[in-house]
């Protein structure tokens, strides 16, 4: 039988899969009917923990004095920091190229910024403190042959 073949997505509405809360088997996709959104299995993550396939996954963090981005996110948003805070070094499978944006804003007192042993500064120095009631953004590629967060850019709100 020639080209009649049909392949077909695991599919629910995102509260279904929500309140079922299932594990997907491994590189096993599960689609979102109403919203369109698909997310891939790992055989270890429950629904809610997975990240959705091709949409920014964005970690929340509203004020800490230590923050560890995992490579699953693409940024890092730290509102109302009202401590030190110290970045430390990426968790989960690195991959040559990755690239992840920090985002943090104080929460009115300049804070000071220091970081782990695999950020590197790559033509501008990394950032030591806030600017008060200022977002700053810092953009970040891993580079899996020096084992480094290779700071790129870093800009502040005017």
């Amino acid at each position: 039988m020639a080209g009649n073949s049909l392949f077909q997505l695991r599919g629910d509405t995102a509260a279904n899969w929500t309140s079922n809360n299932p594990t997907l088997a491994a590189r096993e996709p599960g689609y979102e009917t109403d919203t369109g959104r698909f997310k891939l299995g790992d055989a270890a993550t429950a629904w809610t923990s997975l990240a959705y396939f091709g949409i920014p996954n964005i970690q929340s963090v509203s004020s800490a004095s230590t923050v560890t981005p995992t490579f699953k996110n693409d940024e890092v948003k730290i509102t109302a920091l009202a401590a030190a805070c110290q970045l430390l070094n990426w968790t989960g499978l690195a991959a040559e190229g990755w690239g992840i944006v920090v985002r943090i804003k104080d929460n009115g007192t300049a804070r000071a910024l220091t970081y782990d042993t695999k950020y590197r500064a790559m033509g501008t120095a990394l950032p030591s403190t806030t600017i008060i009631n200022k977002t700053l953004y810092l953009a970040f590629v891993y580079n899996l042959t020096d084992d480094k967060f290779d700071l790129v850019s870093a800009t502040q709100e005017a």
